[in-house]
């Protein structure tokens, strides 16, 4: 996206794949939505539009303020991880108990030697505490190496780096603000505006399964806006 000048909605609508008759419609608060081409023949992509009643900056203050997370419904609890001391940050994560461990060894999504790890804590009634030093364990690869930080899941095809990787080839079409590029691509730790990446955990609930998500959140300042990019590398 271009940030040279402020965009006209049909630019804006150009920009995003949709038609132009798609422009009245979602100026007049309709809520618009357009197929996109997958990244993968995993993904199921779809973009929704409308119009917020708000400025950027109150939305951009919703987000740092955390709050993202309320409107989502699958979405029990979340924090924030300081990268210096990631298991710290877990602690917050007092609503994973052991039976809840004991459910997701059913189909791990780790690797054999930490599914194997978690599995020997559980029978030691410290399966919630082998599982947080997983996932800080994850998390601190990830920020010091990014995307080749990511331990494949056990099994074929079960690898998340190959996916995100993925998603970013099909960013390098989208994203035209250098800036924006370098933030996107680089490994989190090495990035010279530390204050626009953040790492999050939270635990949501699908199909009444609750489990453990890590996410990597960019917000990056433009002079006419914002661009905000998150990452799940686990879940």
């Amino acid at each position: 996206m271009s940030w040279r000048g402020r965009s006209t909605p049909e630019e804006v609508a150009t920009r995003l794949g949709f038609p132009p008759s798609s422009v009245e419609s979602f100026l007049k608060g309709e809520v618009v939505t357009q197929e996109l081409d997958a990244s993968n023949d995993k993904d199921l992509s779809l973009l929704v539009v409308t119009v917020a009643d708000t400025t950027v900056d109150k939305l951009f203050e919703l987000a740092e303020q955390e709050r993202v997370h309320e409107i989502q419904a699958a979405t029990i609890s979340a924090g924030v991880l300081d990268p210096s001391d990631v298991a710290a940050g877990l602690d917050g994560m007092d609503l994973l108990d052991e039976d809840t461990v004991k459910s997701l060894l059913k189909n791990p999504f780790m690797s054999k030697a930490e599914a194997k790890e978690l599995r020997d804590g559980h029978k030691n009634g410290r399966g919630v505490e082998a599982y947080k030093r997983i996932l800080a364990d994850r998390a601190t690869a990830y920020w010091e190496n990014g995307l080749d930080g990511i331990v494949p899941y056990d099994g074929k095809g079960r690898d998340p780096s190959t996916d995100l990787k993925s998603a970013n080839d099909a960013a390098l079409k989208a994203v035209t603000d250098p800036v924006v590029h370098e933030e996107v691509f680089v490994i989190p730790s090495r990035s010279q505006n530390p204050e626009w990446h953040k790492l999050k955990w939270a635990l949501q609930k699908g199909n009444d399964q609750m489990a453990p998500v890590l996410s990597h959140t960019i917000r990056i300042k433009r002079e006419l806006g914002y661009v905000g990019v998150t990452r799940t590398f686990y879940s």
